[in-house]
């Protein structure tokens, strides 16, 4: 019996095959804990016992090899109400056999920090964004931009920062200091213009500093003559007395990509005999884009194998034109992690995620951070990531809302419940939040972070029961929720809304969800008319658009489940409600909407549209809304179906509350030749030939340790390979006699 390390109590959850007419990947699944949970109403109220309120995140949901982690997002948690609202990606939902999961809970459980299983388990209001370094902090030097920031933490209490301000005409380093890092004080220029002399004469620009002891820093930065940048080294006592500079890296050392420029440097000390470089080159006028590069040294400042190892367009999309700005980490020998800036042409940077392992061959590239995130200081651009070997959920940059570069940081930034929700999810509201407008936007769960800000006049009492934990209610007469216009949501065909609506009110033209054009002119819409059937509209300019509706009546105070897809192909779009295909009638058909809409550039809005009519005409929608979703991809009638089921808790059976805790622990070393390796180590029990436990083996000492939850005969399996896998023939046939 195999467990997820670091939990004794879990609890068996399965998905049967009769609800789910074909498998689904990737599928969002709600797992609620109550004293009727699942399609059983099975009582789960006893884990709320265990964890109470504040271990909430020390949960687990896994495949059902019982390790296999699934992400999570708590949407709803209060132990003295004794009730829970979970999601959670399940990577198969079969249509022919059972899914078994398994979801683990213990109050003991430390895992990676005393918060709890952080790496798989978030809420969406854990994301901050802050402002930490505005103009002018220095006062004088900074006026005009702040960026570039270099941070090390010495302790909880002690943190140091090196960035690049600049007063419209030169760049300089600035230092500052903080015991939280979010509040700095004690800003001084440290690297001022022409320190070294030659190469800097114009400016000193993008920092990175290690600390070697309380008496030892070193730097690199870029230098700028005017015309191009050059990689400067210095070193110091102190952090903020500086020395010895020189010019360590020159243009033109790879030989194509760098013969203009070469800058923003990361470095990595290996050993006090190896350092390995990760820096952007520029070429120029030939190969005219940034590209990042890499080299290495046996000191630091004399470097040699230099090569361009990300070329432009790596990620595909964000990155076509340039790539800035690397921040690498290496977590092994094996396993390195990269960060950086990309820019797609358009005037926007990005940030960028990739794998490595060696540090030269990259991969898994993927957009982690749009601009906009924060909301107001990174509107155009989000670039020049500085993230910590030790806090992964921390991440420093720059944002830039137009005019100047401020420095911004956010924690919980690659928070685990956008993995939750695929990459065609582009919104996933829960409306769970307050929409009291002092308390902030309502949250998007995805990564693209597309946030709801509450208009009218909403308070904190608009937070209702809904059909999934809680709800808003709109009032019908000014209230809604602006979502923006970001890319993201700018869909023309192809695309998929879904939502729970519960009119207060009928006999009145109303629209839950809408992205009309202000002026009549192109968008979507959906909503109640005035004789209580429900419309949906697309209209692609002024002479192209189309309208049907669902001939029967819906009722009041009634939740539905309202779903449509718009394919913009030529066929006709999908109504679903309750998750029923509906037979519809047409409204208005004319020109040619159906062949791909026109976006209407207008925000998308929750709770209020124009269908058809120009602003100030709006069609409030009085009543509650509950689990809007937008998706760029088709969600077909088996994930409508499923999706309603999961919902409304009718989709998962909760059995077997398992509590287990090893009775025995076997230890041992494993040594070949004498030598201490790594090798995979299974633990069997006799009687029934179970695995209870498999570990590797410490590479440094050859130590293991496994654990049998079982008082009866065991025997241990040590694999000959790490990579090796082992088949029990018959568990007699290892000793018959026991």
């Amino acid at each position: 019996m195999v467990w997820l390390d670091g939990f004794y109590n879990r609890l068996k959850l399965t998905i049967k095959p009769d609800d789910v007419d074909n498998s689904l990947s990737d599928f969002p699944v709600m797992i609620t804990l109550t004293s009727g949970s699942g399609k059983t109403n099975f009582d789960t109220t006893s884990i709320f016992d265990e964890l109470g309120n504040d271990n909430r995140k020390k949960i687990a949901v896994t495949t059902s090899d019982g390790t296999t982690q699934c992400p999570v997002e708590i949407e709803y948690w209060d132990a003295v109400e004794e009730r829970a609202v979970l999601w959670s990606k399940i990577p198969t939902v079969y249509s022919t056999v059972d899914t078994n999961l398994y979801f683990y809970y213990d109050a003991t459980y430390s895992g990676t920090t005393t918060s709890g299983n952080v790496s798989y388990v978030g809420e969406i209001i854990d994301t901050t964004y802050q402002m930490v370094v505005d103009l002018s902090s220095e006062g004088t030097y900074d006026t005009t931009n702040v960026g570039y920031p270099c941070v090390i933490k010495e302790s909880d209490t002690s943190y140091k920062m090196w960035y690049a301000g600049s007063n419209g005409s030169n760049w300089r380093i600035i230092y500052a200091s903080s015991t939280d890092g979010i509040n700095w004080t004690a800003y001084q220029v440290v690297v001022d213009v022409a320190d070294e002399g030659t190469y800097d004469d114009h400016g000193a620009h993008a920092p990175f500093v290690i600390k070697e002891s309380d008496t030892s820093y070193k730097m690199w930065y870029s230098g700028a003559d005017g015309t191009h940048y050059r990689i400067i080294y210095a070193t110091s006592a102190d952090g903020i007395n500086w020395s010895n500079h020189q010019m360590v890296l020159d243009i033109n050392q790879e030989g194509t990509y760098d013969d203009s420029s070469v800058h923003t440097p990361y470095v990595i000390k290996e050993s006090d005999t190896s350092y390995k470089i990760w820096y952007s080159g520029y070429s120029w006028p030939s190969n005219a884009n940034w590209r990042i590069m890499y080299a290495e040294s046996s000191n630091g400042t004399s470097w040699s194998n230099h090569q361009m190892i990300i070329n432009i367009a790596a990620e595909g999309t964000y990155d076509n034109v340039g790539l800035l700005t690397p921040c690498v980490i290496k977590e092994s020998d094996t396993s390195y992690k990269m960060w950086y800036s990309g820019y797609d042409g358009s005037s926007d940077w990005r940030i960028i995620y990739a794998e490595s392992s060696n540090g030269t061959v990259w991969g898994n590239f993927e957009m982690v951070l749009d601009r906009n995130s924060e909301g107001t200081y990174d509107t155009n651009n989000i670039y020049c990531p500085l993230i910590l070997e030790d806090d992964l959920n921390t991440i420093w940059c720059c944002g830039n809302d137009g005019s100047n570069d401020r420095i911004l940081r956010a924690t919980y930034w690659k928070n685990p419940v956008f993995d939750v929700w695929d990459d065609n999810f582009v919104a996933v509201y829960h409306m769970s939040q307050s929409p009291a407008g002092d308390v902030g936007p309502i949250k998007d769960s995805t990564f693209n972070s597309n946030k709801g800000d509450p208009s009218g006049v909403m308070t904190s009492t608009d937070l209702v029961d809904g059909k999934i934990g809680k709800a808003i209610d709109f009032d019908g007469i000014n209230d809604y929720l602006d979502c923006g216009n970001q890319s993201s949501l700018q869909l023309t065909s192809g695309f998929t809304c879904e939502f729970y609506m519960k009119a207060g009110s009928l006999d009145t033209h109303q629209e839950p969800l809408c992205k009309w054009d202000s002026a009549n002119a192109c968008g979507w819409a959906c909503g109640l008319h005035s004789d209580n059937t429900f419309r949906i509209a697309f209209k692609k300019t002024g002479g192209d658009y189309w309208g049907k509706y669902w001939n029967s009546v819906l009722s009041q105070d009634i939740n539905y489940y309202i779903a449509f897809y718009y394919p913009g192909d030529g066929s006709d779009p999908t109504l679903w409600i309750d998750s029923d295909g509906k037979t519809l009638t047409n409204w208005y058909n004319v020109g040619n909407a159906l062949n791909g809409i026109v976006d209407s550039g207008d925000p998308m809005t929750i709770g209020r549209g124009n269908m058809f009519t120009s602003l100030p005409t709006v069609r409030q929608f009085d009543g509650i809304i509950d689990e809007v979703r937008i998706s760029n991809i088709e969600r077909t009638s088996t994930w409508i179906k499923v999706t309603q089921h999961s919902n409304e808790d009718n989709l998962i059976v909760f059995s077997n509350f398992e509590t287990i805790r090893p009775i025995f622990l076997f230890n041992g070393y494993v040594k070949v030749e004498g030598i201490p390796s790594a090798r995979t180590v299974h633990l069997f029990r006799r009687s029934t030939g179970e695995l209870m436990d498999s570990v590797v083996s410490n590479a440094s000492t050859g130590y293991f340790e496994v654990g049998s939850y079982y008082n009866d005969y065991h025997f241990i399996v040590i694999l000959p390979e790490l990579d090796e896998t082992y088949d029990l023939i018959a568990h007699d046939k290892i000793d018959p006699g026991v």
